[in-house]
């Protein structure tokens, strides 16, 4: 059950992406209604996890049952795997807002003008779509993919996750090389986060806004 459910889960998460880079990326980006794109990311991400929580049920996936950091160092590194995060979020914020920095940050988000909302409706599915994603990537890939490795190979929980890693910068392959590396960093700091407070809720929030982000450096940057 559980390896169908890995293949089903990865299908629905590149293929709207897929969809949407052939469809947008080779028409017209800023014409195209994206609303069917983030509305098929909520019912796919919707699907993932209430699939995953059945099989594997509520606590083994929301909760990490694995060898945690003793005393303050569990403080530490959570502590230091939020600044991180943060860092990671708010400093594109802070470039956007200095025109000379914009031109390389336009650039930088090129590859992915294909999924970033336009009106305002699409803002608001966008942000719907985003707590999906945030929910969806930090059950399946912080919690249900290490522990299907685990019990697969049986690998202690560093390599778990390193492969659980690479598995996630896989899926955001359409985003480039800078999206793939950023994605495998931004995994290990999110499941250092997990492993630290020993459970999902502040790894999904600080995922949220990650990509909540987008919505505030795309209105910069469409001012222009």
């Amino acid at each position: 059950m559980q390896h169908v459910f890995i293949i089903a889960a990865f299908s629905l998460m590149l293929m709207p992406f897929v969809l949407d880079h052939r469809l947008f990326r080779n028409t017209f980006p800023e014409a195209a209604d994206k609303s069917a794109s983030y509305i098929r990311q909520i019912i796919a991400n919707s699907c993932i996890v209430a699939a995953a929580f059945a099989i594997m049920g509520f606590e083994p996936l929301f909760f990490y049952n694995g060898e945690r950091f003793a005393g303050n160092g569990s403080v530490f590194a959570g502590t230091l795997a939020s600044a991180a995060i943060l860092l990671m979020t708010l400093f594109p914020v802070a470039l956007a807002k200095h025109p000379p920095a914009r031109a390389a940050l336009r650039e930088a988000c090129r590859t992915r003008s294909f999924m970033l909302p336009v009106s305002a409706k699409e803002n608001r599915l966008f942000a719907a779509a985003a707590f999906t994603v945030a929910v969806s990537e930090e059950v399946f890939f912080r919690s249900f993919v290490p522990q299907y490795i685990q019990d697969l190979f049986g690998f202690p929980d560093v390599y778990a996750i390193l492969a659980a890693a690479c598995l996630f910068a896989l899926c955001h392959l359409l985003q480039g090389w800078s999206g793939m590396i950023q994605s495998f960093f931004g995994a290990l700091l999110f499941s250092l986060l997990y492993i630290s407070t020993g459970n999902l809720l502040l790894p999904v929030i600080l995922h949220f806004l990650y990509d909540l982000r987008l919505l505030y450096i795309n209105r910069l940057l469409r001012k222009e």
